[in-house]
């Protein structure tokens, strides 16, 4: 690997990251109202539940898939494909279903849509978050990645702003938007890959680390931790303080 970082295709992977996380906050916006809209308001629990088992399995299958297509000197082009592709599609079809407000037995496709949204949009995010290391070298890896980690937290601090927007749109066309954004970073990343030669960037990337294996116990117990750790902030502490205000204004 050169000492060069391939800015298009990582601005372009950033792109499609960040097309993702503004998808995640429109379908957490109006998940509830969809779900109500077509008679699953009750059912809230089993979608919660759908939605962990699904973010808890199919990002390390997605994941170990594409190493060992890697690994057989191939590229993850077509499981990105594949996933871009379904998820833009069930954004418009959840879009169809709500301008048209579907009725009878078509009302039991939301859930399918739903589960193959998850798992399409979970599909593709590990193999795309790992061609970063065919883009930039070891050396400078830890400064891309923390433009990542920016560009994300900036998304996520607007996301008030963002929601706003969603809003003033309307559900339908957000989920218009939301197909068309995903479909079209996906579209331009996969273009940029065009005769682009994975397999002697894998084989640089290789031999740029100590033996071309990575120390994959301690990047899954570092995750783990992380998200320990920001589930503990963000989602418990939250909720203990609110449960603690609520005693105290009961006791008062």
């Amino acid at each position: 690997m050169t000492n060069d970082i391939h800015w298009k295709q990582v601005s372009l992977l950033l792109f499609l990251e960040a097309s993702v996380a503004i998808s995640w906050i429109a379908y957490h916006e109006y998940q509830p109202e969809i779900l109500d809209q077509f008679g699953f308001s009750n059912y809230m629990l089993e979608f919660a539940i759908l939605q962990a088992l699904v973010l808890m399995i199919t990002p390390p299958i997605a994941g170990h898939l594409s190493d060992k297509i890697r690994n057989k000197g191939g590229d993850r082009l077509p499981i990105i494909n594949i996933g871009v592709s379904v998820a833009a599609m069930i954004f418009m079809s959840v879009a169809a279903s709500i301008y048209w407000n579907i009725d009878g037995w078509m009302v039991y496709l939301i859930p399918v849509f739903v589960t193959f949204w998850l798992v399409s949009m979970n599909l593709f995010r590990s193999p795309a978050i790992s061609l970063i290391e065919t883009f930039v070298p070891q050396a400078k890896l830890a400064s891309v990645i923390a433009v990542f980690v920016l560009v994300f937290d900036l998304i996520y601090a607007l996301e008030p702003s963002i929601v706003d927007l969603i809003q003033f749109f309307g559900s339908s066309a957000t989920f218009v938007l939301g197909g068309v954004l995903v479909f079209v970073s996906g579209f331009l990343l996969m273009r940029s890959f065009k005769n682009y030669d994975f397999e002697a960037e894998n084989k640089n990337f290789d031999n740029d680390t100590e033996d071309g294996k990575s120390d994959f116990l301690r990047v899954i117990t570092t995750g783990f931790a992380y998200g320990l750790v920001l589930t503990g902030i963000f989602k418990l502490l939250p909720y203990l303080l609110g449960q603690e205000n609520s005693w105290i204004a009961h006791t008062t």
